[in-house]
Order: structure tokens, then sequence, then C-alpha cells
């Protein structure tokens, strides 16, 4: 697995292309990106830094202990669903 510091905000980023024909697979935690091994080509292209995955726990967890102390019920959860942000270990 990859780890980068990251948030992507505008379309293009990830592209049809890069998922189907180049097996790209990302997930979001955070502002953590966690890409499959091989995917340093997409780093590169879009100017990130891959970063250790001790590194990447650290940044997730101040990430997350930011969200619950900015918790505020009735924004995370208006439909009767709580939504308090959770510790979790990157894969």
């Amino acid at each position: 697995m990859l780890y980068t510091q990251a948030t992507i905000r505008t379309a293009g980023v990830v592209t049809r292309e890069d998922k189907t024909d180049r097996g790209l697979e990302i997930q979001t935690r955070g502002n953590i990106l966690v890409l499959n091994d091989g995917a340093e080509w997409w780093l590169t292209r879009n100017n990130f830094t891959a970063i250790s995955k001790a590194d990447a726990q650290i940044i997730f967890d101040a990430w997350i202990d930011a969200a619950i102390a900015a918790y505020v019920e009735d924004v995370y959860h208006t439909d009767g669903v709580k939504r308090i942000p959770e510790r979790a270990t990157l894969p």
C-alpha cells in the first residue's frame, strides 16, 4: 500500500483510464489517500509525495481527533443516525 496526505478537490485527478486501464484503487481516510502498490506514477503525475504508513497513521489520528473535537450533534446526525468520527487503523 502507498500513502499520501492529500485531498482531491478537482475533476480529472483520477480518470476513468486510471481506474480501468491501469488498475488504480484509492481509498480515502480523512486527509489520507491509500493507494494500491505500484501507483507511484499517479503520485508523481499529481505532485503528491508518498509517506510511510506510520506517518500516515499519525496524520489520520490527528484528523480524527480534530473531527471529534469539532463534533456538532445537529450537523452529524440530522437524520437520527449518530455519526461520531471513529479511530481506525489504516490498511
